[in-house]
């Protein structure tokens, strides 16, 4: 279950080194701002952004609360 996020989740690459190392870094503050984190290749992430999985892992992502993660 994914913990609901005042603000947004910051969707990232979970096979880029260079994406990981950022977010463990980051993490912290990010959720302190009231974002979350999660990786672009998490079922719910092509849904809520309206895009073809293959599509999504071109760029890190901001999914604002304006727009609600499908649950599965």
């Amino acid at each position: 279950m994914r913990i609901p996020s005042v603000k947004g989740w910051v969707l990232y690459d979970g096979d880029c080194a260079f994406c990981i190392g950022w977010l463990h870094f980051c993490t912290l503050v990010l959720r302190r701002r009231g974002f979350e984190v999660d990786a672009l290749q998490a079922e719910w992430v092509p849904d809520s952004l309206g895009m073809a999985p293959d599509e999504v892992l071109h760029d890190l992502k901001l999914l604002t609360s304006g727009v609600r993660p499908t649950r599965g």
